[in-house]
């Protein structure tokens, strides 16, 4: 389980927009009442140029898309530090009274009634802890998804901004504006794509348009060090566990190792097809929650 994590591609580059106004100028020079066509390119007239260069600026300063990886660990840590904190008293409290309970039945440890009682605690306990580990991770599966969604958001801003800037020129019927809108087609294409990978290993969107966000996220064996499984279950066989990122060390992340989710529940673990890494279907704690 988790964001996007370290290792994975970077976000696409944006496309060499200079060349494709160079292929627009060599097909022909069309003029517009809001730019003229140059061997040097896309010229729009007055103020409109400025503003195309500022637009060209921000895409050439951005930096990575936040992955909100770091939002989401601290959201699962923090809320189930909480309800770990209010379990811990109460079934401390509840197995000492259940003990002095079988004492005064007469029952001595070890023995059938005894045990069976003890066994029927273990599992209300266990229950309750994972339920408390579902309800964290799903809200920081939120979390994490709402500062994925910012950042992606402000990066495709100025490329929308500069789509409206290029629609201006569409009145051309020439190949002019072909080259140049295919360009910029091309790299949302890809920016939309990277938005959709990133998030299936971080907290997968069901489409950068639409920004909906999955509940599918990588979690295989492979990409984790110092993997320690809990008693816990987030179903019948499927321990909760932690991990740590290589690159990330010291920051433990919970969740299920999809390895073991597969050998259960093989319908909740998709693979890669690129990177062969397995990936987790998340949507069944919301069942394990409420059910």
């Amino acid at each position: 389980m988790s964001g996007v994590t370290g290792g994975g591609k970077g976000a696409p580059a944006p496309p060499d927009f200079t060349q494709a106004a160079e292929r627009q100028a060599q097909s022909g020079h069309v003029n517009t009442p809001f730019g003229t066509w140059s061997g040097n390119g896309i010229q729009f007239a007055g103020g409109l140029g400025q503003g195309a260069q500022n637009l060209m600026g921000q895409i050439g300063n951005q930096g990575a898309l936040p992955t909100g990886v770091e939002a989401r660990d601290q959201a699962i840590s923090s809320a189930y530090g909480q309800a770990a904190s209010r379990l811990d008293p109460q079934f401390a409290q509840r197995e000492t009274g259940l003990r002095a309970r079988l004492a005064n039945q007469g029952l001595d440890p070890g023995s059938e009634a005894a045990d069976n009682a003890m066994a029927g605690f273990g599992r209300e306990r266990n229950d309750a802890y994972s339920s408390a580990m579902a309800n964290a991770i799903g809200q920081g599966t939120s979390a994490g998804n709402a500062i994925f969604q910012q950042g992606l958001q402000g990066q495709m801003a100025p490329y929308q901004q500069l789509g409206s800037l290029a629609g201006l020129l569409q009145g051309n019927q020439g190949r002019e504006t072909q080259y140049l809108n295919a360009a910029n087609a091309g790299y949302q294409g890809a920016l939309q794509g990277y938005g959709i990978d990133q998030a299936g290993k971080n907290s997968l969107l069901s489409g950068a348009a639409s920004l909906a966000p999955m509940a599918i996220m990588a979690s295989d064996e492979r990409l984790k060090v110092n993997v320690e499984r809990s008693m816990l279950e987030a179903l019948p066989g499927v321990p909760f566990a932690s991990w740590e990122w290589p690159d990330r060390p010291g920051i433990r992340v919970r969740g299920v190792i999809a390895q073991d989710l597969e050998r259960v529940r093989p319908d909740l673990v998709k693979t890669d097809a690129r990177s062969g890494m397995k990936l987790v279907d998340y949507s069944f704690l919301t069942e394990v929650a409420h059910g």
